[in-house]
């Protein structure tokens, strides 16, 4: 890895970030482009820092032309190469350190962002001063105060030669001094699952928000939370750290079952959409309950598993929401569970929420559905579907007329005619959704075809019928 000391005027520094030419790649940073770690206080502390000539250590970035013409000639790692010339057509910089202090810069000079008062030495030897409310923005600010800060130079170590491969490495390097979480250590390995997390998170940020503070969501609350539900379905319900780390390490076996390279959306995927989807409508007393969420996803996907189709999702989200919500009010009733601790111990739910273990979780989610499931079978919120898929058998029969008893399926050696007798014989014949819900399709009868179960198992995902 090789690099060099520049500077840089402030003035041209935020500019490229106003003008997003410094490229931030999330799968080795904690923050976003647009969302800092610091908060106000801090990012005006900076800017202090900036106007007394104090400020502190370099921006740290990579030349993207001089990293894909180095790696180019060099010739023997080609994914330096693709990552490095994708970056060059758009981006000048890929910043590795400094993300904070440059959207402090951005946000002085073209948003609201506020500077200390107090006096402000210029070199000429004047005094500026600066007052609450007055001249304390950049706009407002002295002319010479604003012409010395414009021109101010920031100290960038430029590496114009480095793989792809060593991004993470020395992002996390950087970051010794300043300890990374957990999440933000398993992001930075370069990884499907990681870019999966990352993807997903990205798309329904809006939805996780609904629970997550912002604070957490810059420290990558919103996709330990992803990492977390997905690892019970890979890991039999355990989300330790040490079970995420290794999830993270050896991504082949999540990668088979949320498969992030496939065209097509996994059940996992599906599953994890809805949940976020129905987040839509407000928490309530669960707001910033991870656990309380994180239990509503389980619940979602054990349906899933035992053919137990959502009719109504509004309806069922309202009313486990309703449930949720009046146990976490209620501080009267306690419960025992020393079958759980070492000891008795007699908790009102809300307490018992806050615990993050596999047995707990267990426990509030039994809470829960024993309460609500009769009712929402009975009011037809849930049904049971049969094993093959989730159309039931009035739906099968008239699919089954509009096909003139004929399945679909395009292979050579398919039986062509159904049996009227057989169409529930899931061993022969499937309901099959022509788009597939995991890619986003309907449950409806206009949706749907009856075809053997070969012709369906080979159409898996698939938009249409079997090849």
């Amino acid at each position: 890895m090789i690099y060099n000391y520049n500077t840089l005027s402030i003035k041209k520094f935020a500019k490229l970030k106003n003008e997003k030419q410094i490229k931030l790649d999330p799968s080795f940073q904690v923050g976003t482009d647009e969302s800092s770690r610091w908060d106000r206080k801090q990012q005006s502390k900076f800017i202090k820092s900036v106007l007394l000539g104090s400020a502190p250590s370099a921006f740290v970035v990579v030349n993207c032309k001089e990293a894909y013409e180095n790696n180019f000639n060099r010739g023997v790692d080609n994914q330096s190469i693709i990552y490095f010339e994708e970056l060059m057509n758009h981006y000048e910089f890929l910043s590795v350190d400094g993300n904070n202090r440059s959207i402090a810069l951005r946000n002085f000079i073209y948003g609201d962002l506020k500077i200390p008062v107090g006096e402000y030495f210029l070199k000429s030897g004047a005094v500026v001063k600066i007052k609450r409310g007055q001249f304390d923005t950049f706009k407002s600010m002295a002319l010479a105060l604003k012409d010395e800060f414009l021109n101010s130079d920031v100290l960038v170590a430029e590496y114009e030669d480095i793989l792809w491969s060593d991004l993470g490495v020395l992002f996390r390097n950087i970051n010794d001094g300043y300890p990374l979480n957990g999440q933000q250590k398993r992001q930075s390995f370069p990884s499907v699952i990681a870019e999966y997390v990352r993807n997903m998170r990205e798309k329904y940020e809006k939805n996780l928000s609904k629970f997550i503070t912002p604070k957490s969501m810059r420290n990558l609350g919103g996709d330990e939370f992803i990492a977390k539900c997905m690892s019970h379905v890979v890991n039999v319900g355990v989300t330790s750290a040490k079970i995420l780390n290794f999830m993270y390490e050896n991504p082949k076996t999540a990668a088979s079952v949320v498969k992030p390279a496939s065209k097509n959306a996994s059940q996992f995927t599906s599953v994890m959409k809805n949940v976020l989807k129905d987040l839509k409508v407000g928490v309530g007393s669960i707001s910033k309950s991870t656990n309380s969420v994180f239990d509503y996803f389980v619940v979602q996907w054990e349906l899933k598993e035992q053919n137990i189709r959502v009719v109504n999702r509004k309806e069922f989200y309202n009313t486990w929401l309703e449930k949720v919500s009046s146990l976490f009010l209620d501080e009267v009733t306690t419960y025992n569970l020393s079958h759980i601790e070492t000891k008795s111990s007699a908790v009102v739910y809300k307490g018992i929420v806050a615990k993050i273990t596999l047995d707990y979780g267990q426990w509030r989610r039994k809470l829960v559905m024993d309460s609500i499931l009769p009712d929402l079978f009975e009011r037809g919120v849930l049904i049971k579907t049969s094993d093959d898929d989730y159309y039931t058998p009035d739906e099968k029969m008239i699919m089954w007329k509009r096909q003139n008893g004929k399945c679909p399926c395009n292979r050579p050696e398919c039986e062509k005619s159904i049996p009227l007798g057989e169409i529930c014989d899931g061993t022969k014949w499937h309901g099959d959704a022509i788009d597939p819900r995991a890619n986003g399709g309907e449950h409806t009868l206009k949706n749907g075809q009856l075809m053997c179960k070969v012709g369906n198992q080979k159409k898996s995902n698939s938009i249409g019928v079997a090849i």
